[in-house]
């Protein structure tokens, strides 16, 4: 299986130093990493530029203005081919093993949509909130 994985980089140079390296390194050889840049912050291209012949690195794109989510998501949805897409944010560090978990688990499971996983406080969960979607 090979998973298009999108990460949204913006004005955050010491998060993206430390998060695309960890998302680099968790990905196997057929997973894709696609780049969307927004800004001009020149400290979080560079971060983000460092890495860019990186074999894991499919496609990279930079928009001098900040283009939030549905831009950057559509771009990925329109152009990934991978059996299984997904997202992660310039602030999170993901476990080595990330994509195999949640590719086996997808794929043993029509019925899911869309899989994450919890990275906030447990005393942040609001349970009648979030268990009709579990």
């Amino acid at each position: 299986m090979s998973v298009d994985v999108l990460m949204i980089t913006y004005d955050r140079a010491e998060y993206v130093a430390l998060s695309l390296p960890r998302l680099l390194s968790s990905c196997g050889p057929t997973d894709r990493v696609w780049l969307w840049h927004n800004g001009d912050d020149r400290p979080t291209l560079d971060a983000v530029s460092e890495h860019l012949d990186h074999p894991r690195v499919h496609e990279f794109h930079h928009s001098p203005e900040n283009k939030r989510l549905r831009e950057p998501t559509n771009w990925l949805w329109t152009h990934a081919t991978g059996d299984f897409v997904a997202k992660v944010d310039d602030d999170c560090l993901v476990a080595e093993d990330w994509i195999d978990r949640l590719s086996t688990v997808h794929a043993a499971h029509d019925r899911f949509g869309a899989l994450g996983s919890w990275r906030f406080h447990d005393d942040e969960l609001v349970e009648d909130a979030f268990t009709r979607k579990v």
